[in-house]
C-alpha cells in the first residue's frame, strides 16, 4: 500500500478504520502525521507517541504488508 501521499485527514481515517480512538487520532492530528511521515514511525513509537492501542498498530502494519485486516 502505498500511503506516501496520504494526508492527515487519510492518516486519520485509517486509523479510525482500524479501530483507534478519539484521543490518539487527535495526538495524530497535533503532530500532522502524513503518509510520509507514517512511514518513518515504528511499533512502538505508534504506541509511545500516540496512545495506539498495539492491536490497532498491528492490524496497520499488516495492511502496509498488503494483507487484508
Amino acid at each position: 500500500m502505498n500511503t506516501i501521499s496520504w494526508s492527515v485527514d487519510d492518516v486519520i481515517e485509517h486509523f479510525r478504520r482500524l479501530g483507534a480512538e478519539d484521543e490518539a487520532l487527535a495526538a495524530l492530528r497535533k503532530d500532522k502525521v502524513s503518509g510520509d511521515v507514517l512511514r518513518d514511525f515504528s511499533e512502538a513509537e505508534l504506541v509511545r507517541d500516540f496512545g495506539l492501542p498495539r492491536g490497532v498498530v498491528k492490524r496497520h502494519f499488516r495492511v502496509l504488508q498488503g494483507e487484508e485486516v
